[in-house]
Formats: C-alpha cells, structure tokens, sequence
C-alpha cells in the first residue's frame, strides 16, 4: 500500500510523462519575484483585478500592476512603523488601497498616486485611523464607504473618507484574524478569531446577532464571502473548513464540512487509480515506490521545524488564504458534461505548501498546485498569500516566503490546469441512463420465457398512480395503506425475519418483498398467499435490495457479493382443486459479481423505461456500474463514501410530469455519517453534497421527487429534510415525528411537494426498542 506521497510522487510523475514537452511549466508561471528587508510572513497581503501589494522595507507599500510587474512599480511612504496589512477596495474607479500599521490606517488612491510621481510630486493618503493597535486584517465594504478594522480583540469599523470610528465591537477572546461584511445584506459583518468561533455582527445597532459554538480544535485563520451562494467559509490552522448560509434571521446553518488533508488523500487515490489504468505506467517505478517506508503527520504551522524533514514529510495544511472563484474549474473544458447546478463555484484555498481548487458544491478537490512540483518557482514555502483574478481563465497569486525574505508573483492559467489534472479522463462516450442502442443478441437481457407465457407478466400499462403504500417492517411484516393512511392497512405475514425491502411492479397489482430469512417473495396486491416465492436455494445471503426491472420483465435482487437477474412468470389462474400447485416460476438469466466486497449493500435500476444500467455499492464503500446490454461491469468508483452506501436513489420520473433527459442520468447515494452526494451517470463525479440532517447510526433514507427537482431525507433529530436539488441548503424541515425518520416518499402522482398534505410525502419512523 503505498503512502500518500509516494501515491502523489509516482501519478505526478506518470501524468508528467504523459503530457507535453514543458506543459508543466505552462500551468504556473512566476511572473516577478523581489526579496525584502525583512521577512514578510502572516502579514495581510493584497492581490486584486489589476493590482498587488505588500509591505517593503517594512513601513513603505509597494504596489505592482500584475500584467507588468517590473515596469510599473509604485512606492507609496507614510507609515513610520511596520506594515502589517494590506487591501484593495471593491470597485474598478477609483481603486483604492488601504494600509495599516500600529501608528495609522491610510487610505490610498493608486491611479492618483501614480499621477502625483508622474508629475514629480510626493503621493499620499488619507489617515482613517491612528493608533487602534496591532492590526491582522482589514477589509472594505462592499460600496467602499468604511472599512473594518482588526487589532488585538477589537472590530474598528471605521469611515474610509476621514478619521471617524463608527463603531467598536467587542466580544472575541482571542486575535480577531479576519472580518468580512456581508455582500447580500450590507449592514451584517462576520469575524472570525483565535478563540476559534466567528461571530455576526449587525451593524446598524452594533449588536451581536450570533456567535458560533467552537469550530476546531486550532485557530480560524481565514474567511471567505461566496456571493453567488449566500454563503461564507471559514478556514482553521488544522485545515478544517466549514460552509455556513446565514438565514434572513442572522441564524447561521453549518451546511458542508471539508478535512483538506482527507480530501488531498483522496484527490491522489484518484489520481493513482487513474494511473493504474494507463497503459504508460512505469511498472518498475511503481515497483520501487512500494518499498518506500511510511510517513508521518507533522505541524508546520505550530513548529516550524517540522519543515527541515524535507519534501518528503506529511505536513498538515493550514488555511492561509482563501478565495471565492464564480467558475468550476471542471466546467472550463468543453468536453466536461458534468451536471453543474446553480449557484455552483469553487473555491481557491492558499496552504503554506500550494494552491486547491475546491468545488463548493462537493466539497472536493478538483485541482492542486504544489509548489514542490516546479522547481523554477523561488518560493516553496508560503507565509501569507493573497489571491486575484483578472479572467474566467487565470488568478494571479502573490505569495511570501515562510522563513525568507522572497515574495512572488505567480500567474497559474486555469484551463490548462484543468486540462492537465483531468486529462486521464475516459473520452469514450459516456454512460445513459436511458437506453441509446438496441440489445445485442448476446445480452442478458434479450431473452424470453415462451411467447405464451409472456402476455400473462405483470402488464406494463400504466405507471404508478401513488394510489398505495407498502412499509416493509421488522416484525416480519408488510403493511399496505392508502395513500391517506386512512383506515386499517392490509396486512401480509409469512416471513421469518424483517422484510428488507418493498417493490411494486408498474400497475401496482404485484408486490415484491425480500427478507432477512433469505427469502424473496411476490404478492398480488389484494391478496394474501404470494404468487412465487424464492428461497434459500436461490439467495445465498439475504437479499439487501430487491425490485422489478426492465419494464417488470425481469427480477433484480443482491444476494451477497453478487447480483442476480431473474425471468419470471405469476400465473393468475384460479383453481380451488388443485390451489395448491402453483404455475409461477422463475428462471435465472445471470449472476453479477461485484468485484473487490464481501457483501453489495445496496442496487439500483430505473422499471420504468427501458435501460441498461445498473447500478451498486458494496461494503468496500465503492460504486460499481454495471452495463447488462454487454453483460458485465463498465466502471468502478472507489471511496465514494466514507462509510458504505446503504441507498442508491434514481430519478424514476413521473408520467405526470416532463424533464430534460439528461435529468434521468442523475442519482443520489447516502452513507450513514457521511450525507448524500449527488452524481452524473456520465462522467461518474460527485456533483453535489447535502448535509445539514442528523445521521449517525441509522440508514435513513432518502427520496427524490417524481418532478426531479427535490431531494427528500430522513433523519435521526425526528424530522425530514428537504433540499432543493441545485443548493446544498435544505429548504424545510419537516416536523412532527417521535422517533427516528428512517424512510420516506413521494408521491408519483404529485410531482411537486406540498408541504403538509401526506398525498405528496409520507414519512416512516422508527421506534426504539424497549
């Protein structure tokens, strides 16, 4: 098993190889670089659309334009004590340049000062504060009329126009290291601090409205004000980041959670697996890696030291700068189809040792930069950072050094970034959900039982009317209501352990169950004696997951490692003589091994049109694609949840109501512990993630609705949850319940959700046991 740098080391290499002479080099480029007087670490720096600032000779401030560094240098001189911060204003004209120091806050107009040298006399600015103490981090409003000030504890709100503070706000225990106002509700404004929990702030009352609990473990270093979402991010020196959404109410909802250093685990388990699969691979490199010894974590960020070991030391990644970027990366290439939702970004994150492309929507990794990985750059070690763009297709980053005295500026061009990262992406054509090509003569599913036999299967007339409910319980029954829950259920016995999963064929007369007894049965829906049962001798475990499939011509039900598909037949005859022999049967069409599990936890198929695809997921926490027109399995996800998928859940439709095709490529998977990530059948990524519902012990289950539009869950704080599929946030929580909300559904014939009504969503709870 090799270690995350040798994995990191050994794809970097193999991608290297694939690409062309001196892409690399292509990618980043150092655009200037100065060294200092003095060293510029854990200093604001100042990077805009046009501009970059930082601190020279400790009390001057040098500006460079970032398309022409070198000639279009600009000193500005006022501050007799040194420099700690530095930021660029919110608009184009003027663009002003805020500095500050323990002695003043100025305020700069840089195109004015560059007329002011041009004419030969001595540029200056405005002093807006004098004397408020050792300031971390400043920031403009976003109409540019004050400006927040952080020193020691203290919020200054300050006028940018003359020396008045508005405001002082107090309440941090710790360095306040960051404030932010807030873009969509002007007079709000969040800080964050070393006491490890942000606060908000309003402004027209100078109240607190919310303080958060304690976020990590290590300081917050950095914030961030995703716009297009509603939403900030805060950023702690263990590399923990957390996305919030501040409601209408000030309260704010934690609704994403991101371990850089996992996440960098699995970006490269990504890559090695990408790898694997080509067929350049340096077989006798790979080889030579396995024989490398493990690695270690270590801090930087608290010892320094920790440094010295050399490239080759796992170092944890302290979130020094972060930056909201409104495009994803992957969305740069044209080739890339993914499902990009609305309100869908990324985010730029600044770590002491490189740059990350973060997709906030997943919150994964879509890119890095390693400074270690080119080797013409001057600086490898970053202290402070600040980060800019001036396109859709490059950011311009100017970075100081840890432990020197260098400070850079670095140009990375991001489509060629995310051509490089995502070149070893599969360019076949891609995977559907619904059927594009006729059967093969040589699939599994071109195949018949005698043409008599075939106009007596459950018919396929008309889709589900939302007319009825099965719950499967674990009192080895099934109950079947109204959709009302009006008056008593009918109720089918005969299992010996808990039923594990319902399924109805498409006119709603049959009912497929599965039970933990190894057992798999059919019943007519007005019935009380199952028209086929399957036993032990066909499931060698208990069947997990069970339904009709291809229009109900066939049986889909795991057993164990494997899948089975099924022909069958329910004869509908009645005989009251000889009741007791039964004409429904049942024929094995083929077995499907899920490769590298002891046990596939879930399945899935779309009944409802005719596909191919099936999909599931094993205890090995991966998803497996499984194409039965060729009869075998196509791709393989590894690690796509932390924990294993305990649900696969397809957008069936709804006869009662129209969405795009490429809608039905869409499927949601959830895994106790780890939320609900939504995925695109055609390119097999992650497109979104939901949390925010409580599920720690219980497979709660999800649901999405007939219209496509609504994301449905259950949860272990006794309510539902519903989100919006395009937004990470949920819309309502669903109250009301007792116990655990283990499962729950929509109704086919209400394709939108109306909220307290149960004809549209019905949810199941689970009692605890006494």
């Amino acid at each position: 098993m090799l270690t995350e740098y040798e994995t990191r080391m050994w794809a970097k290499t193999t991608i290297h190889q694939n690409a062309e002479n001196g892409y690399l080099k292509e990618v980043i480029t150092e655009k200037h670089c100065v060294q200092s007087n003095t060293p510029l670490s854990h200093i604001q720096l100042a990077c805009c659309w046009k501009y970059c600032a930082f601190p020279h000779d400790k009390r001057d401030v040098c500006v460079w334009n970032i398309h022409n560094p070198i000639l279009q240098t600009l000193e500005l001189k006022g501050h007799h004590q040194s420099i700690t911060a530095l930021t660029f204003g919110n608009h184009y004209e003027p663009t002003l340049l805020c500095s500050a120091a323990e002695d003043y806050i100025i305020i700069w107009d840089v195109e004015a000062c560059q007329m002011k040298i041009q004419e030969g006399s001595v540029p200056r600015g405005t002093v807006v504060g004098t004397l408020l103490g050792k300031v971390l981090y400043i920031c403009f409003s976003p109409d540019d009329q004050t400006l927040a000030t952080c020193a020691d504890d203290k919020i200054y709100v300050l006028n940018s126009k003359q020396e008045d503070i508005l405001a002082i706000l107090e309440g941090h225990l710790g360095m306040v290291t960051a404030a932010e106002f807030c873009p969509w509700q002007l007079n709000i404004l969040i800080s964050i601090s070393e006491d490890r929990t942000f606060k908000v702030w309003d402004l027209t009352s100078n109240a607190l409205l919310y303080q958060s609990a304690v976020l990590s473990g290590s300081p917050l270093l950095s914030l961030c004000m995703d716009n297009r979402a509603n939403q900030f991010i805060t950023g702690s020196a263990n590399g923990q980041l957390d996305v919030f959404t501040l409601l209408n109410r000030q309260q704010c909802r934690r609704v994403l959670h991101i371990d850089l250093r996992k996440e960098q685990q699995k970006y490269y388990c990504k890559i090695q697996q990408k790898v694997r699969l080509s067929e350049n691979a340096d077989v006798e490199y790979i080889n030579s890696l396995s024989n490398c010894k493990n690695l270690h974590y270590s801090s930087p960020y608290l010892n320094g030291n920790d440094l010295e070991r050399g490239p080759h030391a796992c170092i944890e990644l302290p979130i020094l700068r972060m930056s909201h970027c409104e495009y994803l990366l992957s969305g740069l290439l044209k080739k890339d189809s993914s499902f990009t939702p609305e309100g869908s970004s990324s985010l730029w994150v600044g770590t002491i040792n490189g740059l990350f492309n973060i997709n906030l929507a997943t919150g994964e990794i879509d890119a890095t930069v390693q400074f270690e990985d080119h080797l013409g750059l001057s600086i490898q070690t970053a202290g402070s950072y600040a980060i800019g763009s001036s396109s859709t297709n490059k950011i311009f980053c100017l970075l100081s050094s840890m432990f020197g005295k260098h400070i850079a500026l670095l140009e990375v061009h991001m489509h060629k970034l995310a051509k490089m990262c995502l070149q070893s992406r599969n360019e076949e054509e891609s995977l559907s959900i619904i059927a594009r090509s006729p059967l093969l003569p040589t699939s599994p599913l071109n195949c018949d039982l005698q043409q008599k036999e075939k106009s007596k299967l459950a018919g396929h007339s008309k889709a589900g009317d939302g007319k009825l409910l099965a719950v499967g319980l674990a009192d080895c029954s099934m109950l079947v209501y109204n959709s009302s829950l009006t008056g008593p259920p009918t109720v089918f016995k005969g299992y010996d352990g808990a039923v594990n999963c319902v399924g109805w064929t498409q006119n709603n007369k049959w009912l497929l169950t599965a039970s933990e007894d190894r057992s798999l049965w059919i019943w007519p829906v007005h019935g009380s004696t199952p028209a086929l049962m399957l036993g032990r001798e066909t499931l060698s475990k208990p069947a997990q997951s069970a339904q009709f499939y291809y229009m109900d011509k066939f049986l889909l039900f795991s057993s164990g490692s494997e899948f089975q598909l099924h022909q069958y037949h329910l004869d509908t005859s009645r005989d009251d003589i000889k009741s007791y022999k039964r004409k429904s049967k049942s024929r094995l069409v083929g077995k499907f091994k899920m490769a590298g599990t002891q046990e596939i936890s879930c399945l899935s198929a779309v009944n409802d049109f005719y596909s191919y695809i099936v999909l599931t997921a094993g205890t090995n926490h991966a998803l497996e694609v499984f194409d039965l027109n060729v009869g075998q399995s196509v791709v393989t996800v590894p690690d796509a949840h932390a924990r294993p998928v305990h649900q696969i859940c397809q957008n069936n439709g709804s006869v009662f109501s129209t969405q795009p095709s490429e809608s039905y490529n869409l499927f949601l998977t959830t895994a106790i512990t780890d939320g609900i990530k939504l995925w695109d059948l055609r390119t097999l990524r992650s497109v979104r993630r939901y949390e925010g519902h409580h599920n720690r012990c219980h497979p709660c289950r999800i649901a999405l609705s007939p219209c496509g539009r609504f994301l449905a869950t259950g949860s272990e704080d006794k309510c539902a949850y519903l989100f919006e599929l395009g937004s990470s946030n949920f819309i309502h929580k669903l109250s009301g319940h007792t116990e655990t909300v283990i499962t729950l559904a929509f109704n086919s014939s209400v394709p939108k959700p109306c909220f307290g009504q149960l004809d549209a969503i019905t949810c199941i709870t689970i009692v605890k046991a006494t």
